[in-house]
């Protein structure tokens, strides 16, 4: 089995490609960012009532 270059880093990866939340979820669900904070605005307005 041939050993995988020293560049390939996944943590590296990561920390310079950085998800948020909403992005990381989204990506899980297979759902759109837009469609996304659309529900995140209603969560937040449904709190404020």
């Amino acid at each position: 089995m041939k050993k995988a270059p020293a560049t390939t880093r996944p943590d590296k990866a990561i920390s310079l490609h950085p998800l948020t939340a909403e992005q990381a979820i989204a990506a899980a669900l297979r759902v759109k960012p837009a469609d996304l904070k659309k529900a995140a605005q209603k969560e937040r307005e449904a709190k404020k009532k």
